[in-house]
């Protein structure tokens, strides 16, 4: 091979690796396996998904804004890492920002740039200016490569950054200072890239406020979609996360083992290793669920020891509402929290037996306006009785309304705050009317798929009084300090328990046809 044709060999493989980040990951990046020494950086199928995600956020938008909620060593900080060194290998001027909850991670991902640039081939790596425990300065392309740990709201603080990681955020020690201080230095420019990930730490906080306001990759932009589209992977997508059976080993699926394989499709090797490490966790279910989710909501559940209503139960619940699983009978309830204005939404529930039918949520109704949406229910469909929130008397205004009407047999008027019927084992109406909902679920129920629904059942958590008697909610308020909305559709849907007598599930029986679309049409 001639001089000129080798030149144009190194060429055509430069313009390449600027061009297409994969094939610069897979030909010049070196990464530490689990077992021991170095080896090409080949994405696997979680690292395949967010690359694809990313690319189609450049072609719609132009820039990459993504939020991860991860399992443990699926790679996808890895994958991070390696895209913000080919930033600062290819285009000029660019500063990539690596923060981290705490200096042992931060010392990691560090240590992981510097092993991408050290095995690099030399024709492909920026000449290094400067080198130390915190930065890499490339001075021919003006580029940087940094990192911190979010110890204060000063992390990070006056720089214009073109390319940011942070990493496990839900363990920021002063989330939301950062956020309005270094992630402020993102320019909402072309090219630029910011990616959030984190295991789950619970409801609640900067972390979880964020993955709430994203949006799934094809999903519709809602009102307040910050700008982050949300990737998750689940860990059966891990070819490694399995444990082979043993030739005579006994071998029996558990009710609960059952159950996933219905709702995720594991075999029997994932469910043993998945045995295998509940068991190393001290038969920790939760911890495992946190560290390896087969759902976001399972993740950000488990995080949360006291939540009322599990993932579980409403994963199962949705799951039998996409095929119809039950006939309902019964009386047809509509259950209505009224909100006046401020974050809240009112919130409507329709349920027949063990069947919601459908739920929806309107912002700033007036109570003429959230009336007249219950009348025209009341017109269209057999609804037997309305439960209505009078609590702080938003709801009192469309009860009083309903009754001057002529619906007031219909009407049950509901104090979430008033003594429960089992008074000894309940602080108050709300507390034992979710617990209905719960038991509900337990039994077998049909929920619509929608996230927004589970959210909102999975979010509350319970106690007990000082006696340890009688059982009480966390309040909303209590709610919106840990950065958690008001479970306003949970209610409506609790509302429609409000007596006993309503709350007879039956599934035999034919019971009304209903088209959810028509419903506030």
């Amino acid at each position: 091979m001639s001089e000129q044709d080798l030149q144009n060999e190194i060429d055509t493989f430069a313009v390449r690796c600027m061009n297409d980040f994969e094939y610069f990951s897979n030909t010049c990046l070196k990464i530490k396996p689990k077992v021991g020494g170095l080896q090409p950086f080949i994405f696997n199928k979680a690292q395949a998904y967010l690359d694809k995600v990313v690319n189609d956020m450049i072609a719609k938008y132009g820039k990459v804004r993504v939020i991860i909620v991860k399992g443990r060593q699926q790679g996808l900080s890895t994958w991070v890492e390696a895209r913000g060194y080919w930033k600062v290998c290819h285009e000029p001027g660019t500063k990539a920002f690596i923060l981290t909850h705490e200096g042992e991670a931060t010392k990691n991902l560090f240590n992981m740039a510097k092993r991408y640039h050290d095995n690099a081939p030399v024709d492909i790596r920026p000449i290094m200016q400067k080198s130390n425990q915190t930065e890499l300065v490339f001075n021919e392309m003006e580029c940087e490569y940094a990192i911190g740990t979010a110890k204060t709201g000063d992390s990070g603080r006056s720089q214009t950054i073109q390319f940011f990681h942070g990493s496990e955020v839900a363990y920021w020690r002063a989330a939301k200072e950062i956020a309005s201080g270094c992630m402020e230095g993102i320019p909402e420019e072309p090219g630029t890239e910011s990616y959030l990930e984190s295991t789950a730490a619970g409801f609640g906080g900067f972390f979880h406020s964020m993955w709430q306001n994203g949006i799934f990759p094809g999903e519709v932009p809602h009102n307040k979609w910050n700008g982050y589209v949300k990737v998750f992977v689940p860990w059966i997508w891990q070819p490694e996360y399995r444990r082979e059976i043993l030739e005579g080993e006994s071998f029996e699926r558990t009710e609960e083992e059952e159950k996933i394989v219905r709702l995720h499709g594991l075999d029997n090797e994932q469910l043993a290793w998945r045995r295998m490490k509940i068991a190393k966790m001290e038969n920790d279910t939760a911890r495992f669920q946190r560290d390896y989710p087969l759902t976001p909501e399972e993740a950000f559940n488990s995080a949360q020891d006291n939540v009322l209503i599990s993932a579980d139960l409403v994963i199962k619940a949705r799951a039998k509402g996409i095929i119809g699983y039950y006939q309902p009978v019964g009386s047809m309830i509509l259950g209505v929290d009224v909100a006046r204005f401020g974050d809240d939404s009112t919130s409507f529930a329709l349920r027949q037996g063990r069947k919601v039918f459908f739920t929806s949520r309107f912002n700033k109704l007036d109570s003429m306006e959230v009336t007249s949406q219950v009348i025209k229910c009341l017109r269209k469909y057999k609804i037997d009785f309305v439960a209505i929130d009078g609590t702080g008397g938003y709801g009192a205004g469309v009860i009083d309304r309903l009754r001057e009407m002529g619906y007031g047999s219909k009407v049950i008027e509901v104090g979430f705050a008033d003594r429960a019927l089992e008074d000894e084992k309940y602080k108050n109406k709300r507390a034992e009317i979710w617990v209905a909902v719960r038991d509900w679920l337990m039994n077998g129920a049909e929920l619509p798929d929608q996230d927004a629904i589970q959210h909102d059942l999975c979010s509350l958590t319970y106690k007990f009084d000082s006696a340890g008697e009688k059982l009480q909610l966390e309040s909303k308020a209590e709610m919106k300090k840990r950065g958690i909305k008001s479970p306003d559709t949970g209610d409506a849907i609790a509302l429609t328990f409000a007596r006993p007598s309503l709350s007879a599930a039956g599934i035999n029986g034919k019971g009304e046809s209903f088209d959810p679309s028509e419903f506030f049409s």
